[in-house]
């Protein structure tokens, strides 16, 4: 399995643009093949409804994270949406009309949750982690976190880093980043042409790296 740096997830994703796929498609195409990994990962430890968090970050990361919240909620789980900036303000609205909890980072609640989705921050982000953020990844750090395509605060070009928390499992897009070497990874490939793949030999919905 070929892990790919920032400078290469920055490629496949270009080619999708250059394809003519639209920004938006992809974020609703990522997310929601994000919620069908998350759903194999937290049915292993199902029990009623579960409580789920999702940190939401400014740029397109957190909105796959909004979509992600919309699924989940379809399903029944009890979701809170915690964000501050938001990219794409239609995925809000649709959260805020499902009555998802939404949150801003100044008056974060006081629950246990069942899991955290870590959609702060994807490929584009740069050390080091500033506030809030640092605050917020301290508040759940013990908790079980499942990060979407790079754990925040993780260089993804440094694949000997471990950042402030180890993931549960980290969804990633397209290829493992290198920055997860050492993590467990579900490599999500669906809403990608094969052309576009770094592993094409490997050509499937998705597939789990331990």
């Amino acid at each position: 399995m070929k892990y790919i740096s920032k400078k290469e997830a920055k490629k496949m994703d270009n080619d999708l643009l250059n394809m003519g796929f639209e920004i938006t498609s992809l974020i609703e195409l990522a997310g929601h093949a994000a919620f069908e990994v998350i759903q194999k990962i937290i049915d292993k430890n199902y029990n009623g409804d579960l409580k789920i968090i999702i940190l939401v970050g400014p740029g397109n990361n957190g909105s796959d994270g909004l979509v992600i919240a919309r699924y989940l909620k379809f399903v029944g789980h009890e979701v809170y949406v915690i964000s501050e900036k938001i990219n794409h303000l239609h995925l809000f609205t649709i959260c805020k009309n499902l009555n998802i909890k939404m949150v801003t980072f100044d008056n974060m609640i006081n629950i246990k949750p069942d899991y955290v989705i870590d959609a702060l921050f994807g490929f584009s982000f740069r050390l080091p982690l500033m506030e809030p953020y640092v605050s917020i990844i301290k508040k759940y750090i013990n908790e079980k976190i499942i990060s979407i395509d790079v754990p925040t605060g993780y260089e993804i070009d440094n694949e000997n880093i471990t950042g402030e928390f180890i993931p549960i499992a980290v969804i990633a897009f397209g290829a493992p980043k290198l920055c997860s070497k050492k993590l467990k990874t579900y490599v999500v490939k669906s809403f990608f042409p094969q052309k576009c793949i770094a592993n094409i030999q490997n050509y499937k919905e998705y597939e789990i790296i331990e």
